[in-house]
């Protein structure tokens, strides 16, 4: 069984710049006594065993994944200070990486005005105040210039393993869309890193109007999703974990008319796991809105753990756990 989410991260898009702490896995390792009396980690799958696994045709464990952008399947390509600093210091700045930080998170956590809401529109205004705050800069060409930086692909680069692992999950059955705390840069970002076709929808709260931890922008996701799957249909969960047949017979079977069961109902909350960076946005929210809910980098490390978890269900876990277990010794 997955671990309940870890230690609270920073609220909201950037939070993955931020922290400078390398997270490390919570395990629950399951022991047994060996021959002298010695507890061991107990291993019920070997690599090897879930490697064969993966070629098998899988009745997956949930209908639909839904991840968080920044921090969890799209990361910094350099640190926030660096970047701020990069353009603030032709103008007159004179604080130090630390200062910079420090200055961020207390700008990025106190309340933005009269609004709920940090990313309205493209947020320009929003990150204009971030930037003024964090670097004592109040050129306005100081705040564009970082704006447009983040704007564009090179600021970004896709979380190794991932496409892999989405586009596993996708061949399936499941369906799958980013939910995330974003301004109106999200979609062309995701555009430009060739990456926005993966996904069958994409859930921006700058243009829902709800940012998570609000269950509502969950409840948008679940909503969106439930129409496709009435449309074009998704792999049934029933049999969570069973193999269905080998990867080249299910093409054989296909080739005759056959096909792996295909679930045409609505979709509904229980049947969709969201996968995020944050405790309280990305865990609480999802679960608050009846969704499962994995915390990125403690309840699950790698993309290929995700696609995993989702297909073969409760008989990795003790492979998974394990592996953490030994990350830990």
């Amino acid at each position: 069984m997955l671990a309940k989410c870890g230690a609270v991260g920073l609220n909201g898009m950037l939070g993955c710049l931020l922290s400078g702490v390398r997270r490390g896995p919570l395990a629950k390792c399951r022991l047994h006594s060996n021959a002298k009396g010695a507890s061991t980690p107990a291993r019920y799958l070997t690599a090897a065993a879930v490697a064969a696994a993966r070629h098998f045709i899988w009745q997956p464990c949930y209908r639909a994944v839904l991840v968080d952008a920044a921090g969890t399947f799209l990361m910094p390509s350099e640190p926030i200070t660096d970047v701020y600093l990069r353009y603030a210091r032709p103008h007159g700045c004179r604080l130090s990486d630390n200062e910079v930080l420090q200055r961020f998170r207390r700008a990025y956590n106190t309340p933005w005005g009269t609004s709920s809401l940090r990313y309205v529109g493209d947020a320009r205004p929003f990150w204009q105040n971030i930037v003024e705050q964090s670097t004592g800069c109040n050129n306005p060409e100081v705040s564009e210039a970082i704006y447009e930086y983040y704007s564009r692909a090179e600021a970004w680069y896709v979380t190794p393993g991932a496409v892999e692992a989405l586009q596993r999950l996708k061949s399936a059955g499941l369906l799958l869309a980013v939910v995330s705390n974003f301004d109106t840069r999200l979609r062309p970002l995701l555009r430009e890193l060739g990456v926005e076709k993966l996904f069958d929808a994409v859930i921006v709260s700058a243009e829902v109007h709800a940012e998570k931890p609000n269950p509502v922008i969950f409840d948008t996701a679940v909503r969106t999703l439930s129409a496709a799957a009435v449309t074009r249909g998704t792999a049934a969960m029933s049999g969570c974990g069973s193999p269905l047949a080998p990867a080249a017979a299910q093409a054989a079977a296909a080739q005759r008319g056959g096909a792996i069961a295909t679930d045409f109902a609505p979709l509904f909350p229980e049947q969709v796991v969201h996968i995020g960076d944050d405790r309280r946005n990305d865990c609480w929210g999802a679960r608050d809105a009846g969704l499962t809910a994995w915390h990125w980098g403690y309840d699950v490390r790698s993309w290929e753990e995700v696609a995993d978890r989702v297909l073969l269900g409760s008989q990795v876990d003790d492979y998974y756990d394990d592996l953490s277990y030994a990350a830990q010794a």
